[in-house]
């Protein structure tokens, strides 16, 4: 073999190609590799383009299958009308099978309409998945349900019946098909890197607004220390100290009172032996029994003092010995059965209405005081102060925590390499 000049020019210049190539495809790695730095809010820039494009040719090639479909329906709807009109071409056949094949007509009609009204397609581009799954489930049952009509028919009217068939089975595969067509890996991948950008976004404006927040919730006391001050000045007013008086004077007179109630039940006490005993001897004497059960209510409600009455008697029952005590109760009895005079009762009587009187006129004031009611109000308004003071608090203390949560430098690495995954980018999120 000779080596002619030429053979050399076109091996150089096919080393040369090589190299250029080598050197193009270098270049092209080389760009690959380049960092591209952009910002979260710039990534759907990338995307929203491609998903359009995408969307838009997914839509003109479903807007033709549509277009297909309809245009099989027709013509299955025309087939179906001949096999209807359609006559026994062989009139050999036999009256049974005639009637057969009729009635199996009458059945195959049906559920070819049918299934054509329920291969209706929605408008709607999301509705589309759901509609194809559902008539590929009907499809699966349709042959079964078909099967028999089908092949006695194919048999008497084989031209129409396989028309139909062949209709029937092209309307199945365009709506496959379209659904193909929707179920786009890419596209789905792609829509799925747009919802975790759109998750992204939404995560870092909660946080901005977590900070914003945090600053426009001021945690000071003020309102309580206000609330505290106004209290303070209420407690140390003359008028406050004034009421302060009157509820200790009311509790001075409540001792008083049970002091003199206390003195009386001593007194009867004294004497509830000897009173007993005569009212036993004197079974009818209802006034006895009275004092017996209460002799407070009793005395209350003895407007003639007939109780000097009864304690003369017991007084003389002792002395004659009608009524038998021990030497001490006897003698204790006695004693305080003199004591037991008018002039005891009726100043007994007159101390405790007197002192119920000043009991009940000081509940009153206090009760209608002006200034235990502003000073109910104001520690109502200082436990409101209180309370929202607190619940700041917590919303604040539960803001720190989300913003502490929040790794941004994570949520960035996160997406890069989701991005750089589907798209075979090279991005720095900035």
């Amino acid at each position: 073999m000779v080596l002619t000049q030429t053979f050399f020019r076109k091996t150089f210049n096919i080393c040369k190609t090589q190299q250029n190539m080598r050197i193009i495809n270098f270049l092209k790695n080389l760009r690959k590799k380049e960092i591209q730095k952009l910002r979260i809010e710039e990534l759907k820039d990338y995307t929203d383009p491609i998903i359009k494009k995408s969307t838009k040719k997914a839509e003109s090639e479903i807007n033709q299958l549509k277009e297909q479909i309809e245009e099989t329906k027709k013509e299955t709807l025309v087939a179906l009308s001949l096999l209807e009109n359609a006559e026994f071409r062989n009139e050999k056949i036999p009256e049974r099978i005639k009637q057969m094949a009729l009635g199996n007509k009458e059945i195959y009609l049906q559920k070819i309409k049918s299934l054509i009204n329920n291969s209706q397609i929605p408008e709607e581009l999301a509705s589309l998945p759901n509609f194809a799954e559902e008539f590929d489930k009907t499809m699966s049952s349709f042959s079964e349900k078909i099967g028999k009509s089908h092949t006695v028919l194919s048999e008497v009217f084989p031209k129409e019946t396989g028309t139909i068939a062949v209709n029937i089975k092209k309307i199945d595969g365009l709506i496959k098909r379209m659904k193909e067509t929707l179920e786009n890996p890419y596209l789905e991948k792609l829509r799925k890197l747009e919802d975790k950008i759109t998750e992204a976004e939404n995560k870092i404006r909660q946080n901005e607004k977590n900070i914003k927040k945090i600053k426009e919730k001021e945690l000071n006391e003020n309102g309580i220390k206000a609330k505290e001050k106004e209290i303070a000045k209420i407690k140390s007013g003359e008028e406050y100290l004034s009421f302060l008086k009157k509820i200790n004077n009311k509790e001075n007179l409540k001792t008083k009172l049970k002091d003199l109630e206390n003195g009386v039940a001593h007194s009867f006490s004294e004497i509830e032996a000897a009173l007993k005993r005569y009212s036993n001897l004197n079974k009818e004497d209802n006034l006895a029994k009275s004092y017996l059960n209460s002799h407070l209510n009793s005395l209350l409600e003895d407007e003639k003092l007939e109780i000097l009455t009864l304690t003369k008697k017991i007084k003389t029952y002792i002395e004659e010995g009608s009524i038998e005590l021990k030497d001490k109760k006897k003698i204790s009895a006695l004693n305080e059965l003199e004591r037991l005079n008018e002039s005891y009762f009726r100043e007994f009587l007159s101390q405790r209405a007197k002192t119920k009187n000043e009991i009940n006129q000081l509940e009153s004031e206090i009760t209608n005081s002006p200034i235990e009611k502003k000073l109910k109000e104001t520690e109502k308004e200082m436990d409101g102060e209180i309370e929202n003071f607190n619940n700041r608090k917590k919303e604040i203390e539960k803001l720190n925590k989300e913003i502490e949560s929040f790794d941004l430098q994570k949520l960035k690495e996160e997406l890069e390499k989701e991005f750089n995954k589907t798209t075979g980018k090279n991005i720095k999120i900035i």
